[in-house]
């Protein structure tokens, strides 16, 4: 009977613990109107631009330039392109670009697990720096 009792209070317990964790997600950050498709998952924030590589790439290393990122890679080939940045506190930033069909997939990924909101913030910038082109 005491087990009983004892584990009835354990399992309320963990409820109560439980029921006080909640995250709170950032307010989407608005982007322009030639982005589709915005997912986050494990980590990675992407997203599909209707526009070509050529447009996407120059958007791309622009809006990282003005952010201050410094490019420690970048490698084209065919219809991809990856990037690898890093910014002064020494966090990395990979982007890796995808054409197929006049429709360029982007994926960010900031740190090893991956940052929501920045991610959201630099695909706007992207999106910026697309549209001035």
């Amino acid at each position: 009977m005491a087990f009983r009792r004892l584990c009835i209070v354990a399992l309320g317990g963990v409820a109560l613990v439980l029921g006080a964790c909640r995250s709170v997600q950032p307010a989407p950050v608005p982007v322009a109107g030639n982005v589709a498709n915005e997912s986050y998952r494990l980590g990675t924030y992407s997203a599909e631009f209707n526009s070509t590589l050529f447009n996407v790439d120059k958007a791309v290393r622009a809006a990282c330039r003005r952010a201050k990122l410094i490019e420690k890679s970048r490698i084209n080939r065919g219809n991809t392109c990856t990037y690898q940045f890093k910014d002064v506190d020494e966090n990395t930033l990979q982007i890796v670009l995808n054409e197929k069909d006049g429709v360029v997939k982007i994926a960010l990924r900031i740190g090893r697990t991956g940052d929501r909101a920045s991610s959201q913030t630099l695909l706007a910038a992207i999106a910026e720096e697309l549209a001035l082109l």
